[in-house]
């Protein structure tokens, strides 16, 4: 789940939620390898720019 959701399901803010996992020693960062990480970048950029196109319908 994201941390966002982690810190809501906790009743505690993000900034909380990331002083728990350094204070445990779990990296706030999931091993992902390059490729893996491009895609994420793609699919994060495809949503970013219809959510900019839609924007521009007035």
């Amino acid at each position: 789940i994201s941390a966002g959701r982690a810190a809501k399901l906790l009743d505690i803010s993000r900034w909380d939620l990331s002083d728990l996992m350094s204070e445990a020693g779990i990296s706030p960062f999931a091993e992902v390898t390059a490729e893996e990480l491009e895609t994420e970048v793609e699919a994060a950029l495809k949503v970013l720019d219809s959510q900019d196109n839609e924007g521009c319908h007035e």
